[in-house]
């Protein structure tokens, strides 16, 4: 297949997750097989049951995902590449039936693998009001519309009483406000609970509830991270997190465990993470462009990940004490 004038059986990475580096090091043969074939993805599962994916130009980073130079405009199912195949990696480079792919591209890092951030909490709850009122004038923003415009009003999640027409989006809401509510009463069988009602609900490749879930626990570390928390308190709170997606294997899809997966440690997308430090750091100007591109991934995940995310900050954390030292809890004027 070629593509003004060039071969697309040739591709080559512009950037690798760090999670497929580590996967491929020192290794040489099959990566896996073909999981599954769409117009910007490919994924190849491997013997573990974890993905990798190979996507188009323009896609995000995600740890697990290699963008490669093919154009946005191409559709990767005109490739030849058909489930059940197998991937062989060699000496830099992966080879599915009749494509190669160089994987000499930069590496991308999560965020939290990066460093220190910048924290403002004083100025947390208005910029959390005004993301809101950004989603919520973006058309882009869909069955959450009611929500985003609630919470840039100043409606509390805890406890938060939102008239909602749609059945599906109200127990979204309700299920993220129990979350968050049991996580500040140290409940966590309650916790786990809902977010057990938050696994596998909606449809698509990853499920609303699952988008939102993702969120939230990305969102709890990076304020743990802001805070500068122990080695400790960050193995307790991915502990916690991973207690809150054990079912996963059995509730949701396969690209949604991988989603949760990396989430439980608190990586996530580019995309998200950017919005997200802006975010911690009050950074309103920068917001407005970050929140538009948040909200462009996939029919509704950018969304329901963005609102899973504003629930997340909005949890006084006295739950912090996994941080083992004093936190002065954020006060939010609603």
């Amino acid at each position: 297949m070629q593509y003004k004038g060039v071969l697309m059986s040739k591709l080559s990475a512009i950037s690798m997750g760090s999670a497929v580096v580590n996967l491929c090091a020192g290794r040489e043969g099959s990566l896996g097989v073909v999981h599954s074939v769409f117009k910007k993805a490919v994924n190849v599962i491997g013997p573990d049951g974890r993905l990798v994916s190979f996507s188009v130009r323009g896609t995000p980073n995600f740890p697990s995902n290699v963008i490669t130079d093919c154009p946005a405009e191409v559709s990767l199912q005109g490739l030849g590449i058909v489930p059940g195949q197998v991937a062989h990696y060699r000496l830099g480079t992966v080879t599915i039936g009749a494509v190669t792919i160089d994987l000499g591209g930069s590496i991308y890092f999560p965020a939290l693998t990066r460093g220190r951030q910048t924290f403002r909490p004083e100025l947390l709850p208005t910029t959390l009001a005004y993301v809101a009122e950004c989603a919520a004038v973006t058309r882009q923003a869909n069955a959450n519309l009611p929500l985003f415009l609630a919470l840039s009003r100043g409606a509390m999640p805890q406890g938060a009483e939102i008239t909602l027409a749609e059945p599906f989006t109200a127990s979204l809401w309700h299920n993220l406000c129990a979350l968050s509510g049991a996580l500040m009463n140290d409940c966590h069988p309650e916790a786990e609970a809902s977010a057990r009602r938050l696994l596998g609900l909606g449809g698509g490749l990853t499920p609303a509830g699952d988008d939102a879930l993702a969120g939230f626990m990305v969102s709890l570390h990076f304020v743990a991270a802001a805070q500068q928390g122990s080695e400790q308190a960050r193995l307790a709170l991915t502990h916690l997190c991973e207690r809150l997606i054990a079912p996963r294997g059995v509730a949701t899809t396969i690209f949604s465990q991988e989603m949760l997966r990396f989430a439980a440690l608190g990586y996530f997308t580019d995309v998200f993470e950017d919005l997200l430090l802006a975010i911690l750091a009050g950074k309103k100007e920068e917001l407005a462009p970050l929140i538009k591109r948040q909200l462009s991934i996939g029919a509704s995940s950018g969304s329901d990940q963005l609102l899973g995310m504003l629930v997340g900050l909005s949890t006084p954390f006295v739950y912090l004490r996994f941080l083992c030292r004093p936190f002065d809890v954020i006060a939010f004027p609603w």
